[in-house]
């Protein structure tokens, strides 16, 4: 928070609020850069209500609240005078010349917000004078209360017509002066103002251009050595640095086809899928004391499942699956499978069940299954 704090006391808020919006600065006031502008903007807005609102949400929206504040009072919002400096102190000054404009406001002058300011001494008046700024309580209250809405620290009511006379007063000031204390008044002036574009505006550059000079450096330093990189990359690759893995994936296909040549021999020795379902007919009904319950054909599917199923290539070799369920006395169906396996066509066993419902019958269901380079089955 302390942090914070610091930083919003480095700088300080100019606050005018006119017909049509609202005109802010930010000005610096610390140590370092002092007098620069940070944020100059004017907030558009009509009416006091949304005036304040649009102030207040500036200086949300900049996290600049508890920032010391002066706020310009309109000059149709006060009155100014020149009268007589009375013979009185300084502190008494106020009080003094309050009763002198009594009769110049048209107001209640105990109602009345004064303030004075010295002025430098003219020929036009033999005696000095000073500047009274008058104003309502009621339209001062009104600057402290919408300033005080935003959450900024308010510091001082400067009036426009009285900053322009002290600006005169300045003014008046370097004319009465000789031509050569105006001179070096001009000198020096000159010289701040060259020290203060130095300090705030051409070093800031010097060293914005050094950075960019640094960060161009490096820049191109990367891309030399991306450069180099793919240089090596490339005299890499035409060097044989893959060529290991293109043997390998030779020997791999290699090693396919040859498996997929064994597989097709395979299929060569085993029964053709059309062939096994009429001989499996043809046995239970030769074998009369077996009683055939279903005799059925499975889904055929690759012989070799797929790696993924976006796999889109044939696989070239099918199973071929039968299903037989059939009924017989347990002698029966014994001699049944010995005659299946002696068979010439060869044929792979699957799944047997066999369950007894009633002494001496049995109930058997046998899967067996073929391969086929063909997918249907032809001839069924």
């Amino acid at each position: 928070m302390g942090l914070f704090s610091r930083s919003k006391k480095e700088s300080q808020i100019g606050v005018e609020f006119q017909h049509d919006g609202v005109a802010v600065a930010q000005v610096r006031t610390g140590q370092n850069s002092p007098g620069d502008i940070i944020r100059s903007e004017f907030v558009a807005a009509a009416g006091q209500e949304a005036q304040v609102e649009a102030l207040k949400k500036w200086v949300h929206d900049h996290m600049l609240q508890k920032t010391p504040c002066i706020c310009l009072v309109a000059d149709d919002d006060c009155d100014i005078y020149q009268v007589e400096r009375p013979e009185v102190d300084d502190s008494e000054m106020v009080q003094a010349v309050t009763w002198k404009i009594k009769d110049l406001i048209n107001y209640d002058v105990t109602n009345a917000v004064v303030d004075s300011y010295p002025m430098p001494v003219s020929s036009k008046h033999k005696q000095q004078q000073v500047g009274v700024v008058a104003a309502r309580e009621t339209v001062i209250s009104n600057y402290v209360g919408s300033i005080k809405t935003t959450a900024l620290e308010l510091n001082a009511l400067p009036v426009v017509n009285s900053m322009n006379d002290k600006l005169k007063q300045y003014a008046q000031r370097f004319n009465a002066q000789s031509i050569r204390e105006r001179g070096l008044i001009a000198i020096s002036l000159l010289v701040v103002i060259s020290y203060l574009w130095w300090i705030n505006i051409a070093t800031p550059w010097m060293q914005d251009i050094e950075a960019l000079q640094a960060t161009n450096q490096r820049i191109v330093r990367d891309v030399e050595n991306n450069r180099a990189i793919i240089r090596d990359t490339r005299q890499a690759m035409a060097a044989g640095v893959y060529q290991e893995k293109e043997n390998q994936l030779t020997r791999l296909s290699k090693d396919l086809a040859a498996l997929e040549d064994q597989l097709r021999v395979t299929t060569i020795e085993l029964i053709d899928p059309e062939k096994m379902f009429q001989l499996m007919n043809q046995l239970i009904y030769r074998d009369s004391r077996l009683k055939l319950l279903s005799l059925k054909r499975r889904e055929v599917k690759p012989a070799i499942p797929p790696i993924n199923e976006e796999e889109v290539e044939e696989p070239g070799i099918y199973r071929h699956v039968l299903e037989i369920e059939f009924a017989g006395k347990y002698l029966d169906i014994l001699k049944y499978m010995q005659k299946l396996e002696l068979l010439d066509w060869k044929l792979l066993w699957d799944e047997i069940e066999i369950a007894s419902d009633e002494y001496p019958n049995v109930t058997v269901k046998v899967v067996i299954s073929t391969l086929s380079t063909r997918k249907e089955w032809v001839g069924i």
